[in-house]
């Protein structure tokens, strides 16, 4: 979880948070709209994270990324 939280604060506000099953969530407060992520650092920043995660713990990684709610 501190690894995937440093990578990310670099970047965006960043809240992780533990889950059963031995599942981590974050979080991302994104300043762009959800059709500017094509050309953000997301798509850059999410390979450092499975990439260091994988280095460095042995673990692999299931990304989602959604557009907020307006509900």
């Amino acid at each position: 979880m501190n690894i995937t939280s440093e990578i990310c604060s670099q970047h965006y506000n960043t809240e992780a948070f533990y889950m059963e099953n031995d599942q981590i969530v974050v979080l991302l407060n994104m300043s762009t709209s959800f059709a500017d992520l094509n050309d953000s650092s997301l798509k850059r920043i999410l390979p450092e994270v499975q990439n260091a995660l994988n280095t460095y713990l042995k673990l692999s990684i299931s990304i989602m990324v959604s557009s907020e709610s307006m509900n």
